[in-house]
Order: C-alpha cells, then structure tokens, then sequence
C-alpha cells in the first residue's frame, strides 16, 4: 500500500539560545535591581497573586535579545510562507514587528494557568532564569475544548523544560500552561507578542 500524507493542521515550537553568558547574567541583574525598586516603593506587579510579577516594558530592551528575537520571528515566517500558502499571501504585505513585551517573575509553586494569545501572529518566551523552575506545556485547542477522543495523534501536547538563555517562539494560538515550579528560585522571562 503506497500511503502519502498531508500535514493539515500544525503548531511547531521553535527552539534557539539568544545572547552569551555574560549578556544574560547582565540582564538577569538589571531584572533583579528593577524588581527591587519596586520593592522598595512598595509596589507589586499582580496584587491578585502573590508572589506573581509582571510589568510591560520593565527596563530597556538589550539589543541583542530584539535582535534575536527579530531574526527568529523572520526565519519562522519564512518557513511558513513555503508551507502555508494564505500564510504566505498575508505575510507579503505584513512585516513583524514586537508589538508588545513583558517581564514575568514567579516565586515557588506559583504556574501560569492555560491561556492564549490568539490576537497575535506569534508568542516568544526568553528565559533568562527558568533552569529547573517549571516546564511549559502547549495544547492541542482541540484537546483543551474537550472536544477530541485522547487516543487520537497529536492530542497530549508538548512538554518543554526551558533552560537559561532559550528564546521560544510558537503561533499565538496555542494553548500553553506553565507548570509551578517546585524550587526556590525566581523564575523569570521576558514574553514577546508578535503582529
């Protein structure tokens, strides 16, 4: 039996380390001495949690991370516009841009619940201090929906276990939880939207 396939719906997450050791470790300090500004002035980024900080824009975007995150976002779509032809069509008179970014800080045992980011184009996650804090797991919107048998292919999901210095890219509408992190240490990311 000759059998040939056609993917008909995918949602790829893509990989790459972005800056040296000594450009994380000096944003991972900015981070930290921002953070306890805000300490200090006795602010805290989500009063709903506890121990959750996020903030847009903390401090000044290190230029090697935009850049990085600018070359991603450019392979990723031309990738897409050899596979996908209304992604294609779309993306000739569209160019990327970051249009939004923030800081994540979470303490132990805190996760992020299920969420997407479905008015973008793509989401991007760099980790500068996740080793060990909590993995990321993205969904199948069919799966999250209840709306598939979980026997069938593709349904469970993805697990990934971020490491320091990682830039993860995916389409902004996939489903993703952020499982607690079961250490003492801040867990802490810089998140991209991407239009």
């Amino acid at each position: 039996m000759n059998i040939t396939y056609k993917t008909a719906i995918r949602a790829d997450v893509f990989i790459t380390r972005v800056g040296t050791p000594e450009q994380i470790k000096t944003c991972l300090d900015d981070i930290l001495v921002y953070r306890n500004k805000l300490i200090e002035d006795s602010i805290q980024f989500d009063e709903a949690t506890p121990g959750h900080w996020r903030v847009d824009s903390p401090i000044p975007l290190p230029s090697w991370l935009k850049e990085g995150v600018e070359d991603m976002t450019n392979n990723i779509s031309n990738i897409y516009c050899k596979i996908d032809p209304t992604f294609a069509d779309i993306y000739k008179s569209n160019t990327n841009k970051i249009s939004n970014w923030w800081l994540n800080i979470n303490e132990l045992g805190l996760d992020v619940p299920i969420h997407s980011h479905s008015k973008h184009k793509f989401i991007a996650c760099y980790y500068v201090q996740t080793t060990n804090t909590g993995d990321i797991k993205f969904f199948n919107p069919a799966n999250v929906l209840k709306e598939a048998n979980g026997k069938s292919p593709f349904i469970s999901g993805y697990l990934h276990s971020p490491k320091d210095g990682e830039l993860l890219m995916w389409p902004a509408w996939v489903p993703h939880y952020v499982m607690p992190s079961t250490i003492d240490k801040k867990r802490i990311c810089l998140t991209f939207t991407i239009d």
